[in-house]
């Protein structure tokens, strides 16, 4: 279920409400950590699990090089992933390069966006620091 998108609240401070962040839960294929950007898992067996799984995006491989967005929480009981599909995302995995104004797409080592020479998944809202970076996610589909 998509969240709303809707102004919720205009008050300094409020971290989420107001953001116009979209958040939508999907089911892990693979080990999958919070900051991690995550692509559809194209590998289920039925085609209409193919866009309710995620696994960490790669761009080495060809059915996780389009990311779609960056986890935010991970329920390991549940195999339940919060995903930022659009919106402000803090803590995304990001290669060391990556510096404030950077447009991000899909490493090639799971889970981590880099530099992109085009638009991408993400814009870098701060440079890499300890391998994460605030992100403002570009919707794709």
């Amino acid at each position: 279920m998509a969240t709303s998108t809707l102004i919720q609240s205009l008050n300094a401070g409020d971290a989420f409400p107001s953001n116009r962040r979209c958040v939508e839960t999907f089911l892990a294929g693979a080990a999958i950590a919070a900051g991690d950007f995550v692509a559809f898992d194209l590998s289920q067996t039925n085609d209409a699990d193919k866009t309710l799984y995620v696994v960490p995006c790669n761009s080495a491989a060809p059915a996780t090089k389009l990311a779609i967005g960056v986890a935010i929480a991970v329920d390991a009981t549940t195999g339940k992933v919060d995903v930022v599909l659009s919106g402000f995302a803090a803590g995304a995995k990001v290669n060391a390069a990556v510096v404030a104004g950077d447009n991000l797409d899909a490493d090639a080592t799971d889970g981590q966006a880099a530099g992109s020479a085009h638009e991408g998944i993400a814009y870098a809202v701060t440079g890499a620091v300890g391998g994460a970076a605030d992100v403002i996610v570009k919707r794709r589909f």
